[in-house]
């Protein structure tokens, strides 16, 4: 999802995560720039981070806007875990990171079995503290490097355990998975499908898809509010 107006509606969803029931009303112009991508809500601290280019911004309750990171290639999905840390997507820089509280950054993962991962695209944070992700492919496939043994490139998605250690959660069942989202009881994982105008609804512990949710147009992300 792209635009300053999806940004903006976005960030009104994620708030929902935390400060209650959904609002409803027009959408409400928070950002005038820069908000391509991936607002995460950090409750703690009142900051709204979003992404744009190579840079994750971020935007104090008062409305001002400051650069939080210049250096996140392709910077796409972005989330706040429990502990303040901003975790980031970069499709471009292919891997997965995390700023940590002193500033420092980690890399949580860039490769799968050796090979280098497409464009980690979105993600979403179950109650262990695992990060899921979605990694498709947009554009050229030239350089992909996760094929499959008929040389088919695989945009699957993929938990992190640890910084470094990755397990493959879905290879084939999901088109193009590109917004993802687990439910709060790490029951369901919920991804958006980039080439269909549908949601596939995953079981976590036998690892299928055991629902679709037909929507009115191309999906790019997801957020489930509470009731």
């Amino acid at each position: 999802m792209t635009g300053r107006l999806a940004a903006t509606s976005l960030f009104w969803a994620g708030m929902a995560m935390t400060a209650g029931p959904v609002t409803s009303g027009p959408p409400k112009l928070e950002v005038e720039e820069g908000a391509r991508e991936g607002p995460s809500w950090d409750a703690r601290n009142n900051f709204l981070y979003f992404v744009g280019g190579d840079n994750v911004m971020r935007r104090a309750r008062d409305g001002s806007v400051t650069r939080f990171r210049g250096d996140a290639p392709g910077a796409n999905g972005s989330f706040v875990d429990p502990d303040g840390r901003v975790i980031v997507c970069e499709a471009t820089g292919r891997r997965v990171t995390r700023t940590e509280k002193d500033g420092s950054l980690t890399v949580l993962a860039s490769e799968y079995e050796g090979r280098k991962l497409n464009s980690p695209n979105d993600l979403s944070m179950d109650s262990k503290g695992r990060i899921y992700f979605t990694d498709p492919r947009y554009g050229s496939r030239d350089n992909v490097e996760i094929r499959d043994i008929k040389g088919t490139p695989i945009e699957g998605v993929y938990r992190i355990d640890a910084p470094g250690k990755l397990t493959r959660v879905l290879a084939r069942e999901v088109e193009r998975p590109n917004g993802i989202f687990i439910t709060p009881d790490d029951k369901y994982l919920l991804t958006t499908n980039g080439l269909s105008n549908d949601i596939s609804v995953i079981d976590v512990e036998a690892l299928k898809v055991v629902k679709s949710i037909p929507v009115g147009r191309l999906p790019w992300g997801v957020v489930v509010a509470p009731k």
